[in-house]
């Protein structure tokens, strides 16, 4: 069964139709419910559900349930050990208990009214207790409904669909501070359990009354006090531990729902339920993000997936980056603020960034009013002119930062007031929010249209990713449902691409979107395809630091010209999304000509020299020590050469610029090395290849998947699974206008299986790979396995690496020629080719025949191609640093596993220690060459070139 498909298979469903109807029918009840949910199909299941569960004498706990449940899904046996364990983690196992999820902006305050009215209202119990977290915003928000439809106008609407007699019932809405009668709904958020010894929850609610019914609003907050990772459930805190604040109050609550022996029945309501990342054991209701976002129910949700620049480096400037926020906010209000007939806005679209700390919050808020009111000046022209002072008033009328060091009377109205369209009232001119990590639960708004993370950590786990996305999910409430699906809501997550792998797994596990296709090796040894399986070995490394004296050329200065290059005004940057790509202009950094002359100058005057002799090149001598004339001299000369105007450079080249006079500045006598020792050699066993996985929704795009035409025997159920439902939703059509161009691989060989699908099965003698399949992630890496599987009786067996923890490479570089970055790689591919075989398939005219031979002769018995795979127009610095520090890494390999004792390994290693390594970084236009020389052997010759650092052509 596969994991973690749907949160349904882990739901513990109720088996309805054992409901003894004697006890309660809810057909007496079902126009009511139906009139109160309308065309919301899960609301009216969910009510139905509970009800039933609570009254309908079909489980006496949710024991019951639960092991009724065990024994009938997979899913579940296999998030657990043992059907004991199960019940152990279950938080109330001794009552009728569970959970309701729904999520957020799906109407969940509606399923808590009916199931607190219906069960007072058919006499099931005298007193309903809702508790909350402690959120007065909460706490009004769920009043106000429930008042309501009890005595306002929806109540009036939806009594005529009661039972004759239950419509004139008296039911009372009360709180902590009122006598609790019976007939009673009590409505508190959690602090009043704090404090029951002092209010009537504690004198009068179990009074003549031998049981309550509790429904507990956001019961997340509770429940994340409880620890599920142990033999059983327990608190993550010590009796007389509990904290203090909001931390003491949800501990209190999850200890009183617990404790307390007339609670007998409990249901918990969340459109979060997770403990961090681990999905709630006792849920009994589910209706997820991927269901309302499927259903039209809430906002689609579209995070970054990927930047690029027209510079090459991806990195934004944090000035950058809220200045690409503002524009996708403009184009938010552009698209989503639904005009009505009078041209006026209905909906006022806001963005909100969501800070780690309430410090980061306010800083951020600060900057970002800096650069809002940079992008007034620029695009209003009515404040062109404006005073710098009231540039940035008007920009901070536009923002409010909700945090609590700044006191509610900073921001409480406007926030409250948020969904205000009309400039001139309170809340009105409000466009950005910032607050820390979530905004309040029961913060019931419908126009945000843009989620900003600022950190990776504020969606760092399901729980987290649920809240911040539930403060942005809810459709607009005064655009008719017409409107809305001609022009559906779109909340855009602007978070970092650094994480967005991260955040995008995380957030198809909460939305239930994570079809996810997984790589495994093959275990069973029955399989042909096991013999693919092979030995590699890597090098390890021992860091190490040296002082060493400078040599004389290091500490003369150099004589080197001063290279500038012209710059745009503007960077173009391209944001691909989950859906679709945007691309923006947004503003570079630049610095006036006086600003770098007198920086440089400062540093020289503050310098003691020990000659005063210069040679800056370009004719320019000096025999003293350089001034303001000659600095200026010295750049302009440069700036005329590279045909920049102006009195302005841009930031990379006066990174350039100091680079270029500091070689000028006195060095010392000696330096720090920081290196890497060559240490023992270590063995690795592709058997052990951890699993990759990829959503099969990305098969549409650049991501491609390949299988054997054996897969039915190979893959396991939940990769099959996967493939019956895509090919589902197979369309027919004719292959001409449904099938991807199989341009690139040959289809005696090759299979598209689905049409608009990269997904392939590849004839099993040709998948020569010990991967049951083999996820690719851009284009330049498919067409090589097109070629590889073409070429594949040229090879013994090949893999496709994990990109990371498998066969991982240190490297370095210099970025922008300032900053020193230290990273390491896993090469896309190791080829492993037999040399014994090779001589029998490749012609025996051809050159390599001999070299081949010789060593052979020397005791080589394997060559492993190591591959890593760019595009055509990657020709980065990182790149060449990849290239040339795994050209190093190998040759000192190859050097070492020539001199290696057969007896420092394991039994399993001794038969692969002949092995020679060769490294390529390939790009599209080399696949001919590199292919041909695969076919004729001729690649042992580069055995030679990689021992002498030559680069492969």
């Amino acid at each position: 069964m596969p994991n973690k498909l749907s949160l349904s298979e882990h739901t513990l469903d109720i088996n309805l139709r054992k409901c003894d109807v004697t006890r309660f029918d809810f057909s007496e009840v079902e126009d009511y419910v139906r009139a109160l949910t309308g065309d919301r199909d899960y609301q009216f299941d969910a009510v139905k559900q509970i009800l039933i569960y609570l009254w309908g004498g079909i489980y006496d706990t949710v024991t019951d349930l639960a092991r009724e449940n065990y024994r009938k899904k997979e899913a579940i046996r296999q998030r657990f050990n043992s059907e004991d364990h199960f019940l152990r983690l279950l938080p109330l196992p001794d009552r009728l208990s569970g959970v309701c999820h729904l999520a957020t902006g799906t109407g969940k305050s509606y399923v808590m009214f009916a199931v607190a009215h219906l069960s007072i209202l058919l006499g099931k119990v005298r007193r309903v207790l809702v508790l909350g977290p402690p959120s007065t915003v909460i706490e009004a928000g769920l009043r106000e409904k429930f008042n309501d439809c009890l005595y306002g106008e929806r109540s009036a609407e939806l009594k005529p669909y009661l039972p004759e007699r239950l419509r004139y019932k008296v039911i009372r809405l009360v709180t902590c501070n009122d006598v609790i009668e019976d007939d009673s709904i009590i409505i508190e958020n959690i602090n009043a359990i704090y404090t029951k010894d002092r209010n009537s929850i504690g004198d009068t609610l179990f009074s003549r009354n031998d049981e309550v019914l509790v429904l507990s609003d956001e019961v997340h907050h509770a429940y994340s006090h409880l620890t599920f990772s142990g033999e059983a459930v327990g608190y993550d805190f010590a009796a007389g531990r509990e904290g203090r604040g909001d931390e003491l109050a949800e501990r209190l609550w999850m200890k009183y729902i617990r404790e307390e022996p007339l609670i007998r029945r409990h249901i918990g309501f969340t459109g979060t339920p997770y403990n961090a990342n681990e999905y709630f054991p006792d849920v009994i209701c589910n209706y997820s993000i991927k269901d309302a976002i499927d259903e039209k129910i809430i906002k689609r949700i579209n995070p970054i997936l990927k930047t690029e620049t027209d510079e090459g480096d991806n990195e934004l400037t944090r000035t950058q980056r809220f200045e690409q926020i503002i524009a996708t906010h403009a184009e938010n209000k552009k698209k989503y603020s639904y005009p009505g007939k009078n041209g006026k806005p209905r909906v006022k679209p806001i963005t909100i960034f969501i800070n780690p700390t309430q410090a980061a919050a306010q800083r951020n808020c600060d900057e970002f009013v800096k650069v809002q009111a940079d992008v007034l000046r620029e695009n209003d022209p009515a404040c062109a002119d404006l005073p710098r002072s009231v540039l940035e008033q008007a920009a901070r009328e536009k923002v409010i930062c909700v945090i609590s060091k700044l006191g509610e009377a900073d921001y409480k109205q406007k926030l409250e007031q948020v969904e205000q369209v009309d400039p001139g009232k309170i809340g009105g001119k409000v466009e950005f929010i910032f607050a820390v990590n979530k905004l309040s639960e029961g913060w019931d708004v419908d126009n945000v249209f843009q989620i900003v993370p600022a950190e990776e950590r504020v969606f760092n786990s399901k729980l987290l990713i649920s809240q911040v996305l539930g403060r942005g999910l809810r459709l607009p409430r005064k655009v008719s449902l017409e409107e809305v699906r001609h022009n559906y809501p779109v909340v855009t997550v602007t978070n970092h691409d650094r994480f967005a792998k991260h955040i995008t797994e995380l957030l198809d596990e909460v939305t239930q979107c994570e079809l996810r296709l997984t790589s495994h090796v093959i275990t069973d040894q029955n399989s042909k395809r096991y013999g693919h399986h092979f030995n590699l070995f890597n090098l390890k490394y021992l860091p190490a630091m040296r002082v060493v004296e400078r040599k004389p050329e290091e500490t003369d200065t150099a004589r080197r010209e001063l290279i500038l290059t012209p710059s745009g005004e503007r960077l173009n940057v391209r944001v691909t999304y989950l859906k679709g790509t945007k691309r923006f202009k947004l503003s570079k950094d630049f610095f006036t000509v006086d600003q770098i002359v007198l920086d440089v100058e400062r540093r020289f005057k503050n310098t003691a020299f020990e000659s005063s002799h210069f040679d800056f090149g370009d004719g320019i001598v000096l025999e003293q020590v350089p001034g303001r004339t000659e600095i200026e001299q010295i750049i302009a000369r440069a700036m005329a050469r590279a045909g920049i105007e102006g009195d302005r450079l841009s930031l990379e080249n006066r990174q350039q610029i100091d680079l270029f006079f500091n070689q000028f500045l006195p060095k010392g006598k000696k330096k720090v090395i920081r290196e890497h020792i060559e240490g023992e050699i270590e063995g690795i066993r592709t058997t052990e290849m951890q699993q990759a996985s990829t959503r099969a929704g990305s098969l549409d795009h650049d991501t491609s998947v390949f299988i054997s035409e054996d897969y039915e025997n190979e893959l396991d159920e939940q990769n099959l699974f996967i493939l019956r439902e895509l090919t589902k939703s197979k369309k027919q059509l004719s292959l001409d206008e449904t099938w991807l161009t199989t341009a690139g691989f040959n289809p005696e060989y090759i299979r598209q299986l689905l049409p608009f699908k990269h997904l392939y099965a590849v004839n099993p003698s040709l998948f020569r790979t010990p991967q049951d399949l083999v996820i690719l992630h851009h284009q330049p890496e498919q067409q090589f396995v097109f070629r590889l599987i073409e070429d594949s009786r040229y090879v013994n067996a090949w893999i496709k690496s994990p990109d990371r923890d498998f066969y991982s490479l240190d490297y370095e570089y210099w970025k922008g020629g300032k900053d020193r970055v230290r990273r390491s790689f896993n090469p896309d591919f190791f080829i492993r080719i037999v040399i014994r075989q090779c001589l029998l398939r490749i012609p025996q005219d051809a050159p390599a025949l001999e070299r081949l031979r010789k060593l052979e002769d020397q005791g080589i018995e394997e060559v492993i191609l190591v591959v890593e795979i760019k595009s055509d127009d990657n020709q980065s610095l990182e790149t060449q640093a990849k290239d040339q520090y795994a050209r190093d890494h190998f040759k000192a390999l190859n050097q070492k596993l020539l001199e290696v004792n057969p007896v420092d390994f394991t039994e399993n290693f001794r038969p692969s220690l002949h092995q020679q390594y060769i490294f390529y970084v390939l790009r599209p236009t080399d696949y001919p060459q590199w292919f041909g020389h695969l076919r004729t052997g001729t690649f042992v010759f580069d055995l030679a070139d990689s021992e002498n650092n030559e680069e492969y052509k």
